[in-house]
């Protein structure tokens, strides 16, 4: 994703994903790493949810840093049963 912050267009780490809605025990959140081993959870951010006819929602995030700050960056889906 190529957004403009006032300090010119820069590049960033998104991720895109459907999930079916009527579930109500499951939450699920994007999650970036730098090192495959650290996961924190104040990296992304949501830019898109789009509730779906069929029963689903494609959300989008996108990192909070340009990937012009991360030389590599892991991305995944967290699925948490509550």
């Amino acid at each position: 994703m190529n957004l403009d912050n006032g300090d010119g267009p820069e590049d960033y780490f998104t991720l895109s994903y459907t999930y079916y809605h009527p579930v109500d025990n499951v939450t699920t959140r994007a999650e970036f790493s730098p090192d495959l081993t650290t996961w924190p959870d104040d990296q992304m951010e949501l830019t898109s949810l789009t509730i779906n006819p069929d029963s689903t929602v494609t959300v989008t995030y996108r990192s909070i840093s340009p990937i012009s700050e991360n030389e590599k960056g892991f991305l995944r889906v967290k699925a948490i049963v509550n």
